[in-house]
């Protein structure tokens, strides 16, 4: 019976949180790669640390906009943006 319980549970262990990039392209890019928008482009977002854009998302500004994303999918999207990992700031 174990190998049943194994193979029911196999699809949720494929499931992988979306990588940095999908999260933006699906959350973020429609305001910050819009020129004219108030919203700061993705190359002035690259000057801020990690740990600053996930606090934007967390307790910030951007917080109404990524009440969608999971806590892994802000990571994700904070280390894309800035080209580095969290704590390398």
């Amino acid at each position: 019976m174990r190998p049943l319980i194994v193979l029911a549970l196999a699809p949720f262990a494929l499931a992988q949180t979306p990588t940095g990039a999908e999260v933006y392209v699906k959350a973020c890019a429609q305001c910050h790669d819009v020129a004219g928008t108030r919203a700061p482009t993705r190359d002035v977002m690259k000057q801020m640390s990690a740990s600053a854009i996930l606090r934007s998302m967390e307790n910030g500004v951007m917080l109404f906009q990524t009440t969608q994303l999971t806590k892994a999918e802000k990571v994700a999207v904070s280390e894309y943006i800035s080209a580095r990992k969290l704590g390398e700031e």
